[in-house]
């Protein structure tokens, strides 16, 4: 039995609540408010990844991994940041599972270690280097490749296809340009 998906209501509240955090985050870069700004790129985030998710719901649902409560498949609303993260996105990176202590204090050791030397070779031969990759540049890159979207969006050079849009994405490491597309067109 499928989980609940989002109703077109849903969906479309979703999408201007996505537009309403990514305006407010550029307020804050634009008044120096970090922190904040980060806060709220986090609520788009997670905004985002529920709109992916329901894009894909029939994908999710057969990874299994679909969150419960007691027997029950939650509806898609009602999932958490962190069901949406460890069991859709980080699961997908790397297969990783944030099950005991240990393996969350190395990934959080790896996260220094890829802000200096993400560009040394070997350094990915650690798996939590990896995941510590997509975490610290992931959404960045995304919102660069939204900026960039929105600007040839907005001069009216975005190419847009008959049969949709072919992406190819080299180079950004965790692949920032493949979901920040296909959302952005959906726009």
């Amino acid at each position: 039995m499928p989980f609940t998906t989002l109703s077109s209501e849903e969906e479309k509240e979703l999408w201007r609540l996505s537009r309403f955090y990514w305006q407010e985050a550029l307020r804050c870069e634009r008044g120096k408010a970090y922190l904040a700004g980060c806060v709220t790129l986090g609520s788009a985030l997670e905004t985002l990844l529920i709109l992916m998710i329901n894009c894909f719901s029939d994908e999710a649902d057969q990874t299994g991994k679909i969150p419960r409560n007691k027997d029950k498949l939650k509806p898609l609303l009602d999932w958490q940041l962190v069901e949406l993260l460890a069991d859709f996105v980080i699961d997908e990176i790397g297969r990783a599972r944030f099950e005991c202590p240990d393996a969350v204090l190395m990934f959080w050791k790896q996260i220094p270690v890829v802000h200096k030397c993400c560009s040394v070779p070997g350094i990915f031969d650690n798996p939590w280097a990896v995941h510590a990759y997509a975490y610290v540049h992931l959404l960045e890159r995304y919102r660069r490749t939204w900026t960039v979207l929105k600007y040839l969006s907005s001069v009216a050079v975005l190419p847009l296809g008959v049969r949709g849009v072919r992406t190819l994405d080299i180079g950004t490491g965790p692949a920032p340009a493949l979901f920040a597309i296909p959302i952005f067109i959906r726009l």
